[in-house]
């Protein structure tokens, strides 16, 4: 990787994109695995204000190498997804300790709906596949959060860290419905609600103050 590619986690995710690009890919299996490597740094680059030249460097390989694929596209994707979804909906954070089995089957269904976005992108798929979809998994997915706030932070960070898509938006927005509950967003919440309270007290104590001066020329009662 470059010098300039500082930051650990932008390397983690370049990393499978980068040995993808350098394997044959032939089958369907193959093309899951690029567009799953591909299509989070397409959505991280997205978030950046400037991406560094290895990045854009990958993302130039990653296009026409996604466009003239070869192989199959799996046929079972949204099935796929549904089910993952399913599994997300009925996770128990009290039998996953550690929280490893959630971030699983976050990056399982990110995976999946990053194959459906690759797939619509290129022609494979039909306009609009990816937008029902994330329609049906954003509806499986309500609530989920507040039953495991665990796994809802998990979301959060991938949210903010690697985001939507930049052509069809609202793609991942089920792990924007997912993260609801995470606690980062309950004490960002909590510091905005303070500092209203706060600016509103101000307001009102200048208001009270402005109220008891006399104006110009008018005596003091």
């Amino acid at each position: 990787m470059d010098d300039c590619m500082t930051d650990p986690f932008l390397r983690d995710l370049v990393a499978p994109l980068a040995r993808q690009l350098a394997e044959p890919a032939t089958t369907a299996d193959c093309f899951v695995r690029l567009a799953s490597a591909g299509e989070p740094v397409r959505r991280a680059a997205a978030m950046l204000e400037e991406v560094p030249g290895e990045v854009s460097a990958l993302l130039a390989s990653y296009e026409p190498s996604l466009v003239a694929f070869p192989g199959p596209t799996p046929a079972t994707l949204v099935d796929e997804a549904l089910a993952t979804a399913a599994d997300l909906a009925t996770y128990r954070a009290v039998d996953d300790q550690e929280g490893d089995a959630g971030l699983t089957l976050i990056l399982e269904l990110d995976a999946i709906v990053s194959t459906v976005v690759a797939a619509e992108r290129t022609g494979r798929l039909p306009e609009g596949t990816a937008d029902a979809l994330a329609v049906r998994l954003e509806s499986m997915l309500v609530g989920v959060s507040y039953r495991a706030p665990h796994l809802a932070q998990l979301a959060e960070d991938r949210w903010l860290t690697v985001g939507d898509d930049p052509d069809l938006v609202g793609a991942y927005g089920w792990l924007d419905v997912l993260a609801e509950a995470a606690p980062s967003r309950a004490r960002i919440a909590a510091v905005v609600k303070a500092a209203a309270a706060r600016e509103r007290r101000i307001d009102e104590a200048i208001a009270l103050l402005a109220g008891a001066r006399p104006g110009p020329g008018l005596p003091n009662k």
